[in-house]
């Protein structure tokens, strides 16, 4: 469950009984990944609304799906 508050967005993991706040980016990333959707594809998208180099972006969205993987709120395939 996920609610937006301003360019934020608040997450609630009904299963693990968790709050998870996101930031401006780190919500624009969860909302383009409602569908699947490649990094590269996502870092292009990305790139056109914030100012960031395709390294870094490609780097730091890597980083984001570990840890959201990692918690159980996402499953990453190839």
């Amino acid at each position: 469950m996920s609610a937006a508050t301003g360019d934020a967005l608040v997450m609630f993991s009904v299963e693990k009984g968790s709050y998870y706040g996101l930031n401006d980016i780190a919500a624009a990333i969860w909302k383009r990944i409602e569908s699947p959707v490649a990094v590269a594809a996502l870092c292009a998208d990305l790139e056109k609304d914030f100012d960031v180099s395709r390294d870094r972006c490609e780097a730091d969205v890597f980083g984001f799906l570990q840890k959201l993987e990692a918690k159980g709120l996402l499953r990453v395939v190839e």
